[in-house]
């Protein structure tokens, strides 16, 4: 059921780019991920937003859809889901951005670890485990390097009832959609009867 809403997701950003023009001369192909075979990585720069953890980034002209491991934010129409695209606009604005690209979906999305460059004498910045401390994400449970620190980070934003966790029941983005499909599915039943 979790790869469903993302495929909706993965369909409405296409459809969403082609209506605003943005499948032309400005970009050899969508996506240039299909060429290459995981893990690889490259640099480029954050575009558009379709969530707080996943979006597009151009690499010398070439458009990827990039959605980050280990986190899910808030999805469209759920509280704190233009804050978590907020957040994350304000970490890549203007700044190299590193992807290293893990996997694929099954719909050719590079899944990724991202890591966003800063000013000289700062550290790069992890925008997932940001999005973590802040409230902004759950820890999908997942397995990896960043595991322990992503469910440390989601620990301590639950106990300072930040973000998400300032709501008494916050609804995860896999329930929210499930809810939702199933919503609509009695809907058309109901229509159809």
């Amino acid at each position: 059921m979790y790869g469903s809403y993302r495929f909706i997701v993965h369909f409405l950003a296409i459809l969403m780019a082609v209506l605003a023009g943005c499948t032309g001369e400005e970009y050899e192909s969508v996506p240039v991920s299909i060429q290459k075979q995981p893990p690889y990585s490259y640099q480029g720069q954050i575009g558009r937003l379709w969530g707080g953890d996943n979006f597009e980034i151009t690499e010398g002209g070439k458009l990827h859809y990039a959605f980050m491991r280990g986190i899910d934010t808030p999805e469209f129409g759920q509280q704190y889901h233009e804050e978590s695209k907020e957040m994350l606009r304000q970490l890549a604005r203007n700044k190299p951005t590193t992807i290293h690209v893990i996997d694929r979906d099954e719909w050719k999305r590079e899944i990724c670890d991202v890591t966003i460059e800063h000013t000289e004498g700062e550290d790069p910045v992890d925008p997932a485990l940001r999005l973590l401390e802040n409230g902004l994400a759950w820890f999908d449970n997942s397995e990896g390097p960043y595991a322990d620190s992503y469910a440390d980070a989601e620990t301590v934003a639950r106990e300072k009832k930040v973000g998400i966790w300032s709501q008494p029941d916050p609804v995860p983005p896999w329930d929210f959609w499930e809810a939702n499909l199933r919503r609509m599915q009695e809907s058309a039943y109901r229509k159809n009867r």
